[in-house]
């Protein structure tokens, strides 16, 4: 009776160990190898039109890139941003349909209209936010269908038919944002405005007006006649004349 049970409990043990030895020899995590595309791969070497090209850092040469327009800045997936460029509608982006697309036909109509106008004046015009002018303008001037300004810090937007000088351009750039853009407009709507009148339209002091007024004479924006007690300001016969409305 003794041998019988020690039998069976021999024979238990090993059962039990044989299971989790055949538990243990079978894999419990596995992976399938996923399938390679033919033409992908480190030796690819014609395009399978599956795989999008490097960015580039900035737009077509001769055109400074605009901050902001970068996928990753604007929390566009850059895969989102390639389909959107190139595959859309299956429709390439190129000068000559660059604006069908109604924003950019409308911020092109606002160039146009107010030469030199910066960011800011087109977000305020066409009540669009700035990551997204960014990115449509950035667009249209890698097509070279507008010259874009740097003035400091400020981009100022004009369209690239050679129509202004860069003289022209640097007056434009001025007349149409800060605070020197707002004494050139003031001049304008009143020629030979005196700096007593001048500081009290703007509603700043007279010493701020002055310095304006120097720093813009200097640069040739400002013509000064001297009348009696009295100095008159006139902007230069020869400068372009700009649009008779500008955002301030």
């Amino acid at each position: 009776m003794t041998s019988t049970i020690s039998d069976m409990r021999s024979t238990s043990l090993g059962f039990a160990l044989g299971l989790c030895l055949l538990t243990l020899s079978i894999p419990l995590d596995y992976s399938i190898p996923e399938p390679k595309i033919s033409g992908q791969g480190d030796d690819c070497q014609k395009p399978c039109g599956l795989c999008p090209p490097d960015l580039p850092p900035s737009s077509s040469p001769g055109f400074p890139h605009i901050p902001g327009t970068d996928p990753v800045q604007m929390n566009i997936d850059p895969t989102e941003w390639f389909l959107r460029e190139h595959l859309r509608g299956y429709k390439r982006i190129n000068a000559k349909n660059i604006l069908d697309h109604h924003t950019r036909r409308s911020l092109y109509d606002l160039i146009c209209s107010y030469p030199g106008i910066d960011l800011s004046g087109l977000a305020e015009l066409s009540g669009i936010n700035e990551n997204t002018l960014r990115y449509h303008l950035d667009r249209i001037a890698e097509e070279q269908v507008i010259t874009t300004l740097t003035v400091g810090k400020s981009f100022h937007f004009f369209e690239n038919h050679n129509k202004y000088s860069d003289e022209e351009q640097q007056f434009l750039s001025r007349f149409s944002s800060g605070q020197s853009g707002r004494i050139l407009q003031t001049i304008r709507d009143h020629p030979g405005i005196t700096r007593r009148d001048l500081a009290d339209i703007l509603g700043v002091a007279s010493p701020t007006v002055t310095r304006g007024v120097q720093q813009l004479a200097g640069e040739g924006y400002i013509r000064l006649l001297k009348e009696g007690r009295y100095t008159r300001h006139f902007l230069p016969g020869q400068m372009v004349q700009p649009p008779l409305i500008v955002p301030a």
